[in-house]
C-alpha cells in the first residue's frame, strides 16, 4: 500500500479541526458538548465515582451516566440507561429474547416495580461528535425497535 495512501485514509478518520473530539474527562466540558450538539441536558451530578445527568427529547428521559471518575470528572466510560413505565413486570423469557435480539443495548427489568430497562455503554473520550451522535442513534433506533416488540408482544399497560 503506498505511503500517502495510509496518510490519507488516517486524515479521512480524523476530527475536523473546528469540532473538538467528545471529552469525558471533563464533565462540564462534555455538558457542554452535548448542548452545542443540540441535546437538552440537565446539569450533571457529580458523586465520586460517577456523574449523573438527564437527557431530553421530547416526552423521553434517558439518563447519562459517567462511569470511573474521580469525583465526578476525568471519567473513563458513559453509559445509557432508560426505562418504559408502561411495561410492567414482562416475562423473563420474553427478555431474554430480547436481549438475544439486540447487540448494542442490554434489555432488563428495574427494581422496585419491575418496568423494561435497557442500557448501553460506551468508551468514548476522544471520539469524534459524529461517532457519539451515530452510537446515540442506533441506541435510540433500538429502543424504539423494543417499545415497538413490547407493544406486540401486548406487554404496555393501559
Amino acid at each position: 500500500m503506498p505511503l500517502p495512501f495510509v496518510f490519507a485514509a488516517l486524515l479521512a478518520g480524523a476530527t475536523p479541526a473546528t469540532e473538538p473530539a467528545i471529552n469525558t474527562h471533563d464533565t462540564a466540558m462534555f455538558e457542554r458538548q452535548l448542548r452545542e450538539m443540540g441535546y437538552t441536558i440537565d446539569p450533571f451530578e457529580r458523586d465520586g465515582d460517577t456523574a449523573t445527568a438527564v437527557l431530553r427529547s421530547g416526552n423521553d428521559k434517558t439518563v447519562i451516566v459517567l462511569g470511573g471518575c474521580t469525583k465526578g470528572d476525568a471519567c473513563d466510560y458513559l453509559v445509557i440507561v432508560s426505562a418504559f413505565d408502561d411495561v410492567l413486570k414482562p416475562p423473563a423469557d420474553w427478555v431474554a429474547k430480547m436481549n438475544s435480539t439486540y447487540d448494542l443495548i442490554k434489555v432488563s427489568t428495574r427494581d422496585p416495580d419491575q418496568a423494561l430497562t435497557y442500557s448501553a455503554g460506551i468508551i468514548i473520550d476522544g471520539a469524534p461528535r459524529a461517532t457519539f451522535r451515530h452510537w446515540l442513534e442506533r441506541v435510540e433506533s433500538s429502543s424504539a425497535d423494543l417499545a415497538q416488540e413490547a407493544v406486540k408482544a401486548k406487554l404496555v399497560a393501559k
